[in-house]
């Protein structure tokens, strides 16, 4: 559901994701294969140079983590798994010419296991509809840049691409390329 008037709009509802993990231990070349299934309820609220936040991950929530430690496990035991995860966005600046946002376990669409924290600039190129693009990072993985692009069509239908390129995320050596593709529908726009 979601609503606009002027600079201001809200958005709230849930989504699913479903898919499968799959590990491969690089030494034995066993693999691992985890199914995922996630709900996904949220809320955000924007004003013109002001916006918040709150969602959680309900189910099956591979992350990873952010203890340096952490990320030299075996290679069938690269991520941590939690039942629920709360989450949040804040973000500041008019979000219709540029616009800075933290998010902290936020996201969709997000490839799994997702980062945990994400850092962003966006423009909505002086649209106010949600429409934008953003170029960001992630933590806890040093040198990842991603790219976002949102757009609305016809009030209902939206269309978001995600592209992330950095190092991999648990050894020095080679890259980690990331595309993610999310359609969504709005129930409820309501545009005065």
């Amino acid at each position: 559901m979601s609503g606009r008037k002027g600079y201001q709009n809200y958005e709230y509802g849930g989504y699913m994701t479903g898919g499968f993990v799959i590990e491969r231990n690089m030494a034995s070349g066993n693999t691992m294969t985890k199914p995922v299934v996630i709900a996904s309820p949220f809320a955000e609220y924007n004003w013109h140079w002001l916006g918040i936040g709150a969602n959680a991950k309900i189910g099956y929530v591979p992350y990873i983590p952010m203890l340096p430690s952490d990320s030299f496990l075996p290679p069938d035991k690269n991520h941590k798994i939690t039942p629920v995860m709360p989450g949040f966005m804040a973000r500041f600046g008019p979000y219709d010419w540029l616009d800075a946002q933290l998010r902290f376990f936020s996201g969709f669409p997000e490839p799994l296991p997702t980062s945990i924290w994400d850092l962003s600039l966006g423009t909505g190129f002086g649209m106010t509809d949600g429409s934008g693009l953003r170029i960001g990072t992630t933590f806890p993985h040093e040198g990842n840049i991603y790219f976002r692009g949102h757009y609305l069509i016809d009030n209902r239908f939206g269309l978001t691409l995600r592209y992330k390129y950095g190092k991999n995320y648990f050894t020095d050596e080679g890259v980690n390329n990331e595309f993610a593709i999310a359609v969504s529908y709005l129930l409820d726009n309501k545009i005065p």
